[in-house]
């Protein structure tokens, strides 16, 4: 079995059955995406900090498949809806943040990226957030 495979079931037991059905770590990404997005609207703080420990995993990982899969199909479309975008200052440390601006930028933009970098500078960011820093 794929490492990433592997490791969503481990990080994220509810999906092992899409992670056995996806024939790549894009495929996986592309439906992580839309289940985080559904579990950050609906507060389902539990999944989104799942998905989050794996994306983590997964932008670590050795493997160029699997570090591009997590970049383009869910990094890069964070900051483009709006309240995950609010909460990237809390789900990111400032120095995940500086490795992730040119992924965040592809689809946001140099504004909203440039508004993002302005809020890690704020003393005001979440005690979660700068326990990662």
């Amino acid at each position: 079995m794929s490492a990433w495979r592997r490791v969503a079931g481990e990080y994220m037991p509810w999906s092992a059955r899409i992670a056995a059905e996806a024939p790549t770590p894009m495929a996986l990404w592309i439906e992580l995406l839309l289940i985080f997005e559904r579990a950050f609207d609906s507060g389902d703080s539990s999944r989104v900090a799942n998905v989050m420990r794996y994306a983590r995993w997964c932008w670590d990982s050795p493997s160029s498949d699997t570090v591009t899969a997590v970049a383009c199909a869910f990094f890069e479309h964070l900051p483009v809806h709006g309240g995950i975008r609010k909460a990237i200052p809390s789900l990111f440390s400032r120095s995940e943040f500086e490795r992730l601006r040119d992924v965040f930028r592809y689809h946001a933009g140099d504004t909203v990226v440039d508004e993002l970098a302005l809020e890690f500078r704020s003393p005001v960011v979440s005690k979660e957030a700068r326990g990662r820093r």
